[in-house]
């Protein structure tokens, strides 16, 4: 997102929404996520499949492990 660092992600969970249904009309079905996101996406990501049941994203989530566990 311009003006931010590409760590801090939205916070808006209709954004999330917008830009999933611009990626389903796009013919979209996968997405891949190379981190955790915050939990306004997982909402936004879990309601689009519901009202598209017909054409769903799905997702490949990608979890970094700790450098360093405790």
């Amino acid at each position: 997102m311009p003006g931010r660092w590409f760590t801090e992600f939205p916070q808006d969970k209709s954004l999330y929404y917008h830009w999933l249904e611009q990626m389903g009309e796009l013919g979209v079905n996968t997405i891949r996520i190379y981190t955790l996101l915050d939990p306004q996406f997982y909402q936004a990501f879990s309601l689009y499949n519901r009202m598209h049941q017909d054409r769903p994203i799905y997702l490949l989530q990608e979890i970094w492990p700790e450098e360093e566990p405790p």
